[in-house]
């Protein structure tokens, strides 16, 4: 699996995978789906290397999970 993220200056990040997963940390929360817009994701956003980018998947689906048992 692909699994791409980005980080802003901001502390927001962006996980995109190519099975049509998508997560973004924003206010100090993970959203389901993207929660940048495209100006914001091209100027503000880097992408991490491969082994953080990993870590920062299984987060953000592990806390995604977490809020919709809770929901």
């Amino acid at each position: 699996m692909l699994i791409e993220v980005s980080k802003n200056k901001y502390g927001g990040i962006l996980v995109l995978t190519d099975d049509g997963f998508a997560a973004s940390f924003k206010n100090g929360r993970w959203l389901d789906g993207i929660h940048f817009d495209a100006s914001d994701q091209m100027d503000n956003h880097s992408l991490v290397p491969d082994s953080e980018a990993k870590k920062i998947y299984k987060q953000a689906k592990e806390a995604l999970r977490k809020q919709s048992v809770v929901a």
